[in-house]
């Protein structure tokens, strides 16, 4: 049987057509279950900026950042008070950095914790040392540059914190966009002993897996420095978050507290409240 030439092109045309298509498919697939949006962006390894901003929104900051390869050094002061704090720090291979600041006895005051956005904008939580549970969201923007056309939804800080009603324990979810980035979670067992677990991508030994509603931190060998290994599992549900703990999570508690087995994170009237599950 003869087929034309014309009809061989056609073919050949056809299959390319569908061919494109279904890869355009599976790249609006693989977007729909890629992991969450927001990664830390790739900055220069060598600059000397001024930033300014605002810790929880409402406490005005300046700060001057210097970087040099991985390691960030810089001073910042509260606009109200205008006395500079000493700033050193690190920026890890996964964009993520750790800035610990100083007081005039070089005693450790407290922490930023973070991802730049870009060159020009910066955002994270920053605590005190006296408090480190207490998290407030910074975000600062190169001197000069119009905060609202850098920060956005995608790249905003928010802190997700509620009470786990039944169990004396609450919890807080650090997110930048819809990416979880750290997580704390706390409770009181017998005789007043507690449990206390805070993570967050910056620590050495923690693996993080994400996915499209599923993060999942995983406790290695190398944070225990032993055989041991436990892993905390983030799943986003349609009333909230349903949170599961795994392995050896003992190591989080002392000897007459333990943490649940899962936690229901959900919104009651206008406020996140937690119910714990123990097995």
């Amino acid at each position: 049987m003869k087929i034309s030439c014309h009809k061989i092109s056609s073919f050949a045309l056809l299959c390319a057509l569908c061919a494109s298509i279904a890869s355009a498919q599976s790249r609006t697939s693989s977007v729909k279950e890629s992991s969450q949006s927001f990664r830390p962006a790739i900055v220069s390894d060598s600059f000397n900026k001024n930033f300014e901003g605002a810790l929880d929104n409402k406490i005005k900051i300046q700060m001057n950042l210097v970087r040099k390869g991985g390691d960030l050094s810089g001073s910042y002061f509260y606009e109200k008070y205008r006395k500079k704090i000493i700033l050193k720090g690190a920026i890890d291979e996964n964009g993520y950095f750790e800035i610990t600041e100083y007081d005039e006895k070089n005693q450790e005051n407290g922490a930023f914790y973070g991802a730049f956005i870009s060159d020009e904008a910066m955002v994270g939580f920053w605590n005190s040392a006296a408090s480190p549970d207490r998290r407030l969201s910074f975000q600062l923007v190169e001197s000069g540059k119009l905060a609202s056309s850098l920060i956005s939804n995608e790249n905003r800080p928010t802190k997700l914190g509620c009470q786990v009603k039944n169990n004396n324990g609450s919890l807080s979810i650090l997110m930048i966009g819809s990416a979880i980035v750290g997580f704390e979670y706390d409770n009181v067992g017998g005789n007043y002993h507690t449990c206390g677990l805070l993570v967050d991508r910056r620590q050495k030994g923690v693996r993080w897996e994400d996915g499209a509603s599923l993060t999942k931190i995983i406790f290695t060998k190398e944070f225990f420095e032993n055989d041991q290994s436990a892993e905390v599992s983030i799943k986003k549900s349609a009333s909230g978050y349903d949170i599961n703990f795994s392995g050896d999570l003992s190591y989080f508690c002392g000897v007459r507290a333990a943490l649940p087995s899962k936690v229901s994170v959900y919104k009651s009237g206008n406020v996140w409240v937690g119910k714990a599950q123990y097995q």
